[in-house]
């Protein structure tokens, strides 16, 4: 029985000791949560609309033939650089050559007739009506030198302007027609770059606006072109309207037909900008953890603009220097106290599959 009693007096004492040291004793006290911060600035925005554009030729042609003829001989090589007025086909003329020789001849047997009627005109000798006819059959043979010689210039295919010659599609010796395509010559020292834009942007559209533009074929350049024209109508089922702008393209590297993506740049200003690391998704709200004077942290509830490569802009909600937190966000909730570890350092660059390294 004593045995019993002397237990249960050591297990009340050490309740007491117990409760004694909860309620004298303070509660833990949490870390402080490390982070990574960054100040609310003011950086450059624009908003951005992106088009699919093609590329045009500032002149295009198809060269054909006039006249169905047998081609004579070809004066290009395919890709060569050819000048305004530049040979690049002769057709066979051998007939229209004989022709014209044949006037010709018609033509002073003409003159040296109305020669001699003059003399005897002179003379009384012969009646003016029968020199009047001389002069009728000059004007003829003349007319028919004309046409002659016109038909011959048809046998002759020139350049019609500066450009780079296409592909031959055709050999000598052929016989063509009219609408045969034998080639294409394309000016290109400046190329017209065709794209849709939505109706909403039409009063921003207006000519020496410029634009940026990129190929897929030459990832790494960006073109620059100016818009030139801005089409009479909006295409009615896709509410949008084309836009005509002038590319330089001095080096010849592009090329008709060319897909390019174009960049229309517009409403340029300065704005607050927060790292887009730094947004907390609520739903259909966006907030952010704003550091005290104190080391705690708030939820601010934020408003957001358009977004540029790791940035976004802040158009209500904030005020330019305010700290917010970067890195770290996981580990936080309204009112917890950070630690400052760092500062943000700018965003990471965008992957590139084409270089990394071998594994």
């Amino acid at each position: 029985m004593r045995t019993v009693l002397s237990l249960l007096s050591i297990s009340l004492l050490a309740c007491s000791c117990s409760d004694n040291d909860t309620a004298t004793g303070s509660a833990p006290v949490s870390k402080p949560v490390p982070v990574t911060v960054t100040k609310v600035e003011r950086q450059p925005f624009t908003d951005t609309t992106v088009a699919i554009g093609n590329l045009r030729s500032e002149e295009s042609v198809e060269i054909t033939a006039n006249v169905t003829e047998r081609i004579d001989s070809l004066h290009f090589e395919d890709g060569e650089y050819v000048k305004e007025g530049q040979i690049l086909a002769e057709l066979s003329k051998s007939e229209e050559t004989a022709m014209l020789s044949v006037a010709q001849s018609e033509l002073k047997e003409q003159q040296r007739e109305i020669e001699r009627l003059q003399n005897l005109t002179r003379q009384n000798a012969v009646a003016e009506v029968t020199l009047d006819e001389r002069f009728t059959q000059r004007d003829m043979a003349e007319g028919k030198i004309e046409q002659i010689s016109s038909m011959l210039r048809d046998l002759t295919i020139t350049a019609p302007f500066n450009g780079i010659i296409g592909l031959r599609r055709i050999s000598p010796g052929a016989l063509v027609e009219p609408g045969t395509v034998i080639t294409t010559v394309d000016k290109i020292e400046k190329m017209k770059l065709d794209f849709p834009v939505p109706e909403v942007f039409l009063n921003d559209l207006k000519p020496g606006t410029r634009v940026e533009a990129k190929s897929p074929a030459f990832p790494d350049d960006i073109f620059e072109a100016e818009i030139a024209t801005v089409d009479s109508r909006v295409d009615p089922v896709t509410r949008s309207i084309e836009v005509r702008a002038i590319l330089q393209n001095k080096d010849r590297t592009l090329r008709p037909g060319m897909l390019m993506t174009v960049s229309l740049q517009r409403n340029d200003r300065e704005a607050l900008a927060l790292p887009e690391r730094a947004i907390v998704p609520f739903g259909n709200k966006h907030s952010v953890y704003v550091v005290n004077e104190d080391n705690t942290v708030r939820l601010a509830d934020v408003e957001l603009g358009v977004r540029r490569p790791g940035y976004v802009e802040v158009t209500n909600g904030l005020t330019e220097g305010t700290t917010v937190v970067t890195d770290g966000i996981l580990s936080l909730s309204n009112g917890a106290t950070v630690e400052v570890a760092g500062e943000f350092d700018g965003p990471a660059p965008a992957f590139d599959p084409t270089n990394q390294a071998a594994e």
